[in-house]
């Protein structure tokens, strides 16, 4: 036999026998014997459909205020008062039975035209089943089931921030080098490819690497775990190197200013893992902390403030949401299942079965992912997540912004203004040192908005030393006006609007001290400035030697690279490229911490630790089962089982539909060291040319019991005693009242190894942890991992050799 699911319900096999034993039966008036049917846990036949009366349950408080109960509403464990309210004539009424669906039970007393009671609230299960029975005086009764939570849920719009824990070993991080290096590649390819298409002007070339896309241009050195007092954020440590960096910019006069080439750039970083976006919305973000050290292996002119530049640049990389819908959008978790398992021996094909049992694709999930400073250490890496999802149309999406022009940056016009602040020292040094001999001495038309020295030629040199450049340049001091040695009131050196040319070499050096990086222009005093103005006037040469001598002996003069670059950037934003497409919000809710939060450990010998809560779990399936609607069982059985199925017929009779819905989203129970399944309430309705004839209702709880034995993970599942019940609810035909409160649903899943042609001994479900190679590979040994349950929360413990946290 070919099995085709591995989410054989229990219920169905239920159904299937008891489709086999009912469908079709002729009507009869066969009552269960009334001296029984009051007991707790007796059968109880049920009406059928037009003769039942509808059933309302209200929880009244102690002021007898009612509020109404439906199917997953939450009602706090204790003594808690029942009102039932019937739509039936009081006199077709005999008793009303309010019960477990087992052997507790409370008849309800009339009292104000409903009928109260005192019910127990049970706190053992996540669901309090409430079986409501309106027995009629022939025997039979109208019934109606209600079920409750008993553990509170979430506050409404929140999501619960601390649902997974999650423990990396760092000889795992150890691993991930290569693969991180691979990432860093791809994106910061992209992101210098963005920069050179879309950047600012003033970067004239930037790019790395050797130009072979096969090989891979960045280095990752250490992925570390940390533990830092300086940065008690900081959870890792990243040191990485590009190769073969080339970068030129700042042009001027026909050559660039700054420029390397072949330049290894080491960048070591601390890092913690946020969840707030700049405008407070949860993004995936990498905070860098201000920690970033950029270091050139090579030096060049102006090193220390491209250093200073990058790691001032790369303080956040704020990344989207991590999300996925199931139709495949996104992040598909389909992609990290086996590719087959085994169902009581039998193989089961897992990707045909998500094939044919797509979720809802009209729902997407997000993860907000965020790092434990507190939980790591240099050993591992802690991590938290929190889950919550969204339909899709409620979700709100990003689209990429336009990117705006780039600012301009002038560096001849910042060159120009050194200049001119080295004429005015020169010209203000004369005035000084000849006093009452020069009465006037300035230049320009006094028009701010044009300039009055011009460069008319500017080359750049180097020197031994790269952080100083020399600059030969060719200047004009535009209109000087002079007067001295005035006698008898008239100057006898005058000109105006007398054009002054200098032609002298300077040295650019880069200084950086405690107090800032400088920017410093000096004459060269090797060389002799050639000063001349270009219209003669008495004492011109005398003049020129005064505007030479004082330039030869300039004083250093010291600009603040900060100020002299304001403007300049190298637009680093690695966000960007992860944020080309358009991409799915978090939504609008508000993170929820659950208490008691789980204690995260990493036991000896294992590598990675997963503490998934209660409340994660249970609301995923709810995101997942609350959104379906009531299935063909003849549909589902075929899809779960094959139409090969022994005894299954290909067809159904012409005019016969049984189908099946779920009252409430299964649970899972980790409270305690077990770990529980309960699906209560799962109905069935048989109909025939489109008219409902029965409806039954199973309460399925089970024991999920998991081991793993070398290279196999098995799972077994078992009966809660008392918990897995079978109720009949409307009868049409009247003979299913002996199958009521019987054992049908335990002995069916007790049998389910035979049923579905399994092995003797066989594990209900067994998988190879080989399956998830080689994005997860477990150790070769006896127990590679260990599943256990308590305080709420799942633990996965996994002896873990090799595994892809990039992917």
């Amino acid at each position: 036999m070919k099995i085709r699911s591995i989410w054989t319900l229990p219920a169905v096999g239920c159904m299937m026998l008891f489709m086999a034993s009912c469908s079709g039966s002729s009507h009869t008036d066969e009552v269960i014997a009334e001296e029984s049917i009051y007991d707790p846990g007796a059968p109880v036949s049920a009406v059928g459909f037009g003769e039942a009366c509808g059933i309302r349950l209200f929880l009244q408080d102690e002021n007898g205020g009612l509020s109404p109960l439906n199917d997953g509403d939450y009602v706090e464990p204790g003594s808690r008062r029942f009102a039932v309210e019937t739509a039936c004539d009081p006199l077709s009424i005999d008793r009303v039975l309010v019960s477990d669906g087992a052997a507790y039970q409370e008849e309800a007393l009339p009292q104000d035209g409903r009928y109260t009671c005192e019910f127990a609230v049970s706190a053992d299960d996540l669901y309090q089943v409430v079986l409501i029975q309106a027995v009629h005086p022939s025997g039979r009764a109208s019934k109606e089931k209600i079920v409750l939570r008993t553990a509170p849920p979430l506050p409404a719009g929140s999501y619960a921030k601390n649902a997974v824990g999650i423990l990396v070993a760092q000889e795992l991080l150890d691993l991930q080098k290569q693969d991180l290096a691979a990432l860093l590649d791809e994106k910061i390819q992209e992101l210098f490819s963005s920069i050179r298409q879309n950047g600012p002007s003033f970067i004239t070339d930037l790019r790395y690497g050797d130009s072979d896309p096969s090989t891979v241009d960045v280095v990752v050195h250490s992925i570390d775990a940390v533990r830092f007092d300086a940065e008690p954020s900081a959870v890792l440590r990243v040191r990485f190197t590009i190769r073969d960096v080339t970068l030129a910019a700042l042009p001027m006069f026909g050559q660039d200013f700054l420029s390397t080439s072949a330049n290894d750039l080491l960048v070591d970083a601390y890092l913690a893992v946020d969840d707030s976006g700049e405008g407070g919305e949860v993004r995936l973000v990498l905070d860098l902390l201000d920690s970033v050290s950029a270091a050139f292996s090579q030096p060049f002119f102006l090193r220390s403030s491209i250093e200073h530049m990058i790691a001032s640049e790369l303080r956040k990389i704020e990344l989207p949401p991590l999300s996925f819908d199931s139709a495949g959008g996104g992040y598909d978790p389909a992609e990290f299942l086996p590719g087959q398992v085994e169902v009581f021996g039998s193989v089961v094909n897992v990707h045909e079965l998500i094939e044919g049992f797509e979720l809802d694709p009209g729902r997407r999930f997000f993860a907000d992912v965020y790092s434990i400073p507190g939980a790591t250490t240099h050993e591992m890496l802690a991590l938290g997540l929190g889950l919550c999802s969204q339909t899709s149309e409620d979700v709100s999406w990003s689209f990429p912004d336009e990117v705006p022009p780039s600012e301009s940056f002038d560096m001849e016009k910042v060159v120009c203004g050194l200049f001119e602040d080295a004429v005015n020292e020169v010209f203000e040094g004369i005035r000084q040192e000849y006093v009452g001999v020069v009465t006037s001495l300035a230049y320009g038309d006094g028009d701010p908005a044009t300039d009055d020295v011009i460069i008319d030629s500017f080359i750049l040199g180097n020197t031994d030393d790269p952080g100083v450049r020399t600059a030969s340049v060719r200047f004009t001091v535009k209109q000087v006006d002079l007067e001295a040695a005035t006698l008898f009131g008239v100057p006898i050196i005058s000109t105006r609007d007398n054009d002054l040319a200098v032609d002298a070499v300077f040295f650019i050096e880069q200084r950086d001290d405690d107090t800032g990086r400088w920017m410093v222009l000096s004459p060269d005093s090797r060389t002799d400035p050639v000063v001349s103005f270009g219209t003669w006037f008495l004492g011109r040469e005398l003049v020129e030697e005064l505007v030479r001598q004082d330039l030869k002996e300039m004083a250093s003069r010291p600009y603040g690279i900060d100020e002299l670059l304001a403007g300049f950037g190298l637009g680093l934003d690695p966000g960007s490229v992860f944020t080309s497409e358009p991409y799915a919000l978090f939504p609008d809710v508000s993170p929820f911490f659950q208490d008691p939060g789980c204690i995260l450990a990493l036991p000896d010998t294992f590598s990675v630790s997963l503490a998934v809560s209660q409340n994660a779990i249970n609301r995923l399936l709810e995101d997942i089962a609350g959104a379906q609607a009531e299935r063909d069982v003849y549909e589902l059985i075929k899809k779960l089982l094959g139409e090969d199925f022994p005894g299954f017929r290909r067809e159904p009779s012409a005019g016969e539909q049984t189908v099946m819905r779920l009252s409430v989203p299964p649970a899972v129970d980790v409270r305690d060291s077990r770990i529980r399944l309960s699906i209560p309430d799962i109905v069935f309705q048989y109909r025939t040319s489109g008219g409902p004839q029965w409806e039954a209702s199973v309460d399925v709880c089970l024991t999920v019991t998991p081991a793993a034995y070398w290279n196999r993970l098995d799972i077994d599942l078992s009966c809660v005693s008392g918990k897995n019940r079978f109720h009949v609810m409307r009868d049409n035909p009247g003979n299913l009242g002996i199958f009521d409160h019987s054992s049908l649903a335990e002995d069916v899943l007790g049998g389910l190894p035979r049923l579905l042609g399994g092995s003797p001994g066989s594990a209900f479900l067994s998988l190879g942890l080989d399956s998830w190679e080689p994005s997860l590979v477990f150790e070769d040994r006896d127990e590679p991992v260990l599943i256990s349950a308590g305080g709420g929360y799942l633990f996965v413990d996994m002896a873990v050799g090799g595994i892809d946290i990039l992917q």
